[in-house]
């Protein structure tokens, strides 16, 4: 359908011929934001697959609800220019599109739709002739019955974006007919069948958007103005707020699709600033505020979709490629487990028969659902390692209750709702274990006090792998077992200690290495250091 008047989606005189929003070519006003934006291709697991199931007819500018166990996609743009009120099934169990006996009161296409948990909403679109409407139409699945509401929009206008709050619909922007773009934001109560226009506008008027509902706020992507923004922009119902985030698409872009999956957006495909299309896949976490782009992309460069949610992935519908015009697909978004984690690390300690790990997240766009947790495996031998434990969402690991001196092997993945992803690299460490025996240990009668004996040592080779902390000296009058030998003196880290007026006679010595581990072997003459020194009496 042709559009004049500089209306958006408008198309040449055939659908190879596409001005879309009515433009020929989009090189107009950009909006300059800060891109807080992820660009990392990776080897990954997420995919799209075209489905068996096709729509009837190639078609653009559509809307599409999730029921909880169908989708239904409603009106669009067929081939010729053609606006359709075709209402479509499309059963993901049986992957079967059924065109459903109700239809809209009149073909209409760029339409925005919610689903209420009984009911879906259809609102406004454009009807023909370069004209546009302004009717709601509720749409009951369980009748099949479309049916439009007393309320109306404002005025008629066409490719708005809407969610649905668990009370309201709220419809952000569009193309008013015989006006411009705007930045309305309205709500809708189903209930009063009312339409109020809220305080709050969009930073700018704009059209082409998509939109997602989190449970407490709307993110409305992107959009078209005469030029195209890289625009997220907040609204907090609560407030009546709409706020500029920080992150942007990765590039200007308008006629784009969404699906929320409870913890983050999927935007689909779109239009970039110089009127090319593309496929791109990005994901949108508002608790990070950071868009990802995704590994997979669109069977091809497409806009002007719909997508619903359908409890474990996202399905999106038709939409337009400039090569081979008005697409009848139905795309299955398959998510993926999360990729291996990064930089793991293992260290012995900081306590005694303890290993602590550390490692960093998988990088985001090597998954495509939200992390849930970390597994982690250890054994004793490379490439023995069997599960240990689970966690939830945390980088750091203590692993406790080890076996001193003896090294562990360790592996972690990541694990999301799809499953669990592949493992990281392996790493070990050893935990700490006593230190070995001091050297060069010697005992001999001092030259500053011929009533005292000077020891002196080297420290052991190993310190256990922690630090030695001091030295435990014994002594004995004996060379019998350990029982004979009597815990002289503790010193700190010095090699070296003075006995003092030590009576006359032989003496024998040893000393221990302690570190957090514990005392170095010491028992008995063997495997402990023992020296002995003679004092004899002195000239009298």
């Amino acid at each position: 359908m042709a559009r004049s008047g500089g209306a958006p989606l408008a198309r040449g005189a055939g659908t190879a011929a596409r001005a879309p929003f009515g433009r020929a070519a989009f090189v107009g006003l950009v909006m300059l934001l800060p891109a807080l934006f992820i660009p990392v291709p990776l080897a990954h697991a997420d995919s799209t697959t075209v489905m068996g199931a096709m729509l009837p007819s190639g078609r653009d500018g559509t809307s599409a609800i999730w029921d909880g166990s169908n989708a239904y996609v409603f009106g669009g743009l067929l081939p010729g220019n053609v606006a359709t009120n075709q209402i479509v099934r499309y059963e993901p169990s049986t992957d079967t599109t059924t065109v459903m006996s109700a239809t809209l009161p009149s073909g209409r296409w760029a339409t925005s739709a919610v689903w209420t948990g009984t009911y879906a909403y259809i609102f406004g679109g454009f009807i023909g002739g370069g004209e546009s409407t302004a009717q709601i139409v509720r749409y009951e699945p369980s009748t099949d019955t479309a049916t439009p509401m007393g309320a109306t929009l404002p005025s008629p206008r066409g490719v708005t974006s809407a969610v649905w709050t668990g009370t309201y619909a709220y419809v952000f922007g569009g193309y008013v007919t015989g006006a411009d773009y705007t930045a309305q934001i309205l709500r809708f109560d189903p209930s009063a069948d009312t339409v109020s226009t809220m305080g709050a506008v969009l930073p700018a008027a704009r059209s082409a958007t998509s939109a997602v509902w989190d449970g407490s706020r709307a993110y409305v992507f992107g959009g078209e103005f005469g030029g195209t923004t890289r625009q997220i922009v907040r609204y907090d119902p609560s407030t009546d707020a709409a706020t500029v985030m920080g992150a942007t698409f990765p590039s200007y872009r308008s006629r784009t699709s969404a699906a929320w999956d409870g913890t983050q957006a999927y935007i689909f495909g779109g239009m970039d600033g110089n009127g090319q299309h593309t496929g791109e896949i990005d994901r949108y976490v508002p608790a990070s505020d950071a868009f990802v782009l995704m590994a997979s992309s669109l069977p091809s460069p497409r806009e002007s979709t719909s997508a619903v949610w359908a409890g474990s992935r996202p399905y999106v519908f038709g939409g337009y490629n400039s090569t081979v015009g008005l697409l009848r697909h139905v795309v299955r978004y398959d998510l993926s487990a999360p990729g291996p984690p990064q930089s793991p690390a293992a260290s012995a300690g900081p306590g005694l028969g303890e290993v602590s790990l550390g490692w960093q997240p998988p990088p985001a766009n090597s998954y495509s659902s939200a992390l849930t947790g970390y597994k982690v495996y250890r054994g004793t031998a490379s490439g023995g390692e069997t599960f240990l434990t689970q966690l939830g969402v945390v980088t750091t690991y203590a692993d406790q209750g080890l076996a001193d001196g003896t090294t562990y092997y360790y592996k972690v993945s990541a694990v999301n709702a799809i499953g669990e992803g592949n493992e990281s690299s392996e790493v070990s460490a050893t935990t700490f274990a006593p230190p070995g025996m001091p050297t060069n240990f010697l005992a001999k009668p001092s030259t500053m006090d011929l009533r005292d004996i000077d020891l002196t040592w080297q420290a052991p080779a190993s310190d256990g792998g922690t630090p030695i902390t001091g030295y435990r000296i014994y002594r004995s009058d004996t060379t019998g077992g350990a029982g004979s030998y009597t815990l002289l003196a503790v010193v700190g880290t010095v090699p070296a200690y003075t006995d003092q007026d030590v009576p006359l006679g032989d003496w024998y010595y040893k000393v221990a290495a302690v570190n957090l581990a514990g005392e170095g072997p010491t028992a008995g003459p063997a495997p402990g250091v023992g020296l002995t020194a003679s004092l004899s009496a002195m000239p009298g």
